[in-house]
């Protein structure tokens, strides 16, 4: 509906996606809506997460429109976790000090425990001393001012977060139950691999949610590299098959793997040890960060004279494909 995607810089998705008049579609849109929170380490209704009743409000809309406008059968699928990704749990809350044993690091809001996630743009910063004994503590939430990300979530963080994404999910089931389509659950098997309750397995390779070595994620921890794709793609394959009574054939899994051009270069003694640095976070976090605008206001003069405050607020929130 907004202007991510390649086209002609005048019509929306939406647009194209009815002008083309397809005989298929599916809609996986939602999980920008909730990013922003994760790679600011602050879940905040209306800034860093678009309020369930506006994504619902755009969604129903959405779908509508290619109801209405198309005869295509189409798919909807639901939204992961973002706080089971890699990016959010692949750092421990706490470092191993030679000769001094385990420290918790600190943020600005206090001692990390082990119900805490620290996200991995923390990488860098830790390895500068931040939350150590020798360094500031970790900045702990989003700072509204200076845009500055925090790299913590506290339990209850988390639970706002995957509530949000929660009531987006119950949204896109309403919407899939009025209009007739299916809701492939991408929730339930990414967090079944979380968990490690169903892991994938192919020709002897076992798939997991381990970062980098486990094969589905890429270097931010968040998007899917090519093998994970290639097994998300034929996951929905076998979805499709089976609603709409299609033969469209599965995804070769052992090209992917053995023939495929997915290899990241770095070896499995290595991997363990990589961190996101500094400069790639901040790439990450330019594109899919919250986008906060400091709009000025011109407040009432007092005593003659005249002064301006600035104000916070965020872009109009919505679904971004």
């Amino acid at each position: 509906m907004f202007d991510l995607v390649l086209r002609d810089g005048v019509h929306t998705a939406l647009e194209f996606a009815i002008g083309a008049q397809p005989t298929f579609v599916t809609v996986w849109i939602g999980s920008n809506d909730v990013l922003p929170a994760l790679l600011a380490g602050t879940p905040i209704d209306g800034v860093t997460m678009t309020p369930v009743e506006i994504f619902a409000l755009l969604y129903n809309n959405a779908i509508g429109a290619l109801a209405t406008n198309t005869s295509a059968d189409i798919v909807l699928i639901n939204i992961p976790y973002v706080t089971e990704t890699p990016f959010a749990t692949s750092l421990d809350p706490f470092i191993d000090i030679p000769e001094v044993g385990r420290w918790y690091l600190v943020a600005d809001t206090g001692v990390l425990t082990d119900d805490d996630l620290v996200t991995a743009g923390a990488g860098g910063l830790i390895a500068q001393g931040y939350g150590t004994p020798f360094g500031p503590p970790l900045p702990d939430n989003l700072d509204m001012l200076t845009q500055q990300p925090g790299y913590v979530l506290r339990p209850g963080e988390v639970d706002a977060i995957n509530n949000q994404i929660d009531g987006y999910n119950a949204v896109i089931a309403d919407v899939g139950a009025t209009y007739g389509y299916p809701v492939f659950d991408v929730n339930t098997m990414m967090t079944n691999i979380t968990n490690g309750s169903d892991l994938p397995l192919y020709g002897g390779i076992e798939l997991t949610a381990d970062f980098l070595l486990g094969g589905i994620y890429s270097y931010d921890g968040i998007h899917t590299q090519n093998i994970g794709s290639a097994l998300v793609a034929d996951e929905l394959i076998q979805f499709i098959n089976a609603e709409y009574g299609d033969s469209i054939p599965r995804v070769n899994m052992a090209e992917v793997l053995f023939e495929g051009d997915w290899q990241t270069g770095v070896t499995p003694a290595k991997a363990n040890e990589v961190i996101m640095s500094a400069e790639s976070f901040d790439q990450l976090y330019k594109i899919f960060g919250p986008k906060i605008e400091r709009t000025p206001q011109v407040r009432r003069p007092a005593a003659g004279r005249t002064s301006t405050v600035s104000e916070v607020t965020r872009r109009k929130p919505g679904p971004t494909p």
